[in-house]
């Protein structure tokens, strides 16, 4: 009959026997584990660094032609004209992925480092593959609208800032101005200053054309006022009872309301036809009744409509 082996499960380690030489061991491992997560993060830091530097277009090799990374030896002149060249599909194909990569990377909810990632990659592959303007417009807009919901370090604040003048450049009319001080000003970009430098978003202007220097873009976006800098700027009119010149776009945009707004400035008796809410509600503060469509489209836009629907009073939003 065999014997049984004993069950060593359960074995108890007298506490004595964890000594110094014991602790010390355990404490080498986990310093080992700690320091290799930190070069594993530098690793990876190096390699997203690689991304944002300037590299220009991929080359594209005809049948029997070099590409970028080979040697053309067959004795050509330099300066003989290309022959013509299909598409590429491989680079097709790269685009393919990468934009699922893209769509996993800028996920609602995701943490910063992800669209930062997303970031980097996006101008890499804008500067190396040159993906359609249409195409690279779409991803930029939606990185931007990530990133200052995720929030971005302040290494890193003039990089998105520049990609914001990015988009401005593109299309530099009066609501793309307000857009973009809008995006400034939740970057906490100080306007006193200078603009970013242009070279950070070189990857992403190799493909989206612009109609005007950083330089030339500036002075307007100093100048120009958001909606919720005029609301905020009315609301200080209306505690000191004296009008200023700080909402200059409020009397053309809520022509409707504009009225009541200014009067109610110098007269207590106006003041009671305002209701003033936190946010963009789209109900009427005082009766809960639904706004009609248009007024709450006007409120999300301007933060001022009316509350047509049952009190007929000017809503007022107090906040951004």
């Amino acid at each position: 009959m065999d014997t049984p082996k004993p069950d060593e499960s359960e074995t108890l380690i007298p506490v004595a026997t964890l000594n110094r030489a014991y602790t010390e061991a355990f404490a080498a491992a986990g310093s080992r584990d700690t320091a290799a997560q930190r070069n594993w993060s530098r690793f990876i830091d190096q390699i997203l660094l690689a991304f944002r530097d300037p590299r220009g277009p991929f080359g594209r090799a005809a049948p029997g032609r070099a590409g970028d990374d080979e040697d053309d030896d067959n004795g050509e002149s330099e300066n003989t004209p290309p022959e013509p060249v299909e598409d590429d599909l491989a680079l097709g194909r790269s685009l393919a992925v990468f934009g699922k990569l893209f769509a996993l990377l800028t996920k609602d909810g995701g943490p910063a480092r992800n669209a930062l990632t997303a970031f980097d990659l996006t101008q890499y592959v804008c500067d190396r593959l040159r993906p359609e303007p249409t195409q690279a417009r779409e991803w930029l807009e939606r990185l931007i609208k990530v990133l200052l919901k995720a929030g971005v370090p302040p290494e890193r604040r003039d990089d998105v800032a520049a990609a914001v003048l990015t988009l401005l450049g593109m299309s530099p009319e009066r609501n793309a101005y307000r857009w973009a001080r809008g995006c400034l000003l939740r970057l906490n970009v100080q306007f006193d200053g200078v603009p970013p430098s242009p070279d950070v978003a070189r990857g992403f202007q190799s493909v989206l054309p612009q109609q005007a220097t950083f330089a030339e873009l500036w002075p307007g976006l100093v100048a120009i006022h958001t909606y919720p800098e005029q609301v905020r700027h009315y609301m200080q009119a209306l505690n000191d009872g004296t009008p200023s010149s700080g909402y200059p776009d409020l009397p053309e945009e809520v022509r409707e309301e504009w009225p009541v707004l200014e009067e109610a400035i110098t007269s207590t008796p106006a003041r009671g036809r305002l209701l003033f809410a936190q946010g963009a509600p789209e109900f009427c503060p005082k009766c809960h009744i639904t706004l009609p469509r248009g007024e709450i489209q006007k409120l999300q836009s301007t933060g001022i409509a009316t509350a047509k629907n049952c009190c007929h009073k000017v809503v007022i939003c107090t906040e951004a």
